[in-house]
């Protein structure tokens, strides 16, 4: 049995904001309520492919893109 969680949790780093993870899990034990391995814990990738810009003086990721759309849009997508 294989199940999937999607964990949010805050980074030290304030500059990155919330980065969601991601929990492969199995083996339950259905009396203890515990699972027994966790396969993987996969972080939500944020490659520079998908960043256009990173602001080196206030350490902030800039999700800004001036074609498009709204930098809080564009973050919330990546929090899926």
């Amino acid at each position: 049995m294989k199940v999937t969680y999607r964990l949010k949790g805050k980074i030290l780093d304030r500059s990155l904001k919330n980065i969601s993870l991601v929990v492969v899990m199995k083996n339950f034990d259905h009396q203890n309520h515990l699972f027994k391995q966790i396969v993987s814990v996969a972080s939500l990738e944020l490659t520079l492919k998908k960043l256009e810009q990173v602001n080196p003086k206030s350490n902030n990721l800039d999700f800004r893109n001036p074609n498009t759309e709204k930098p809080e849009k564009k973050a919330l997508q990546f929090l899926r």
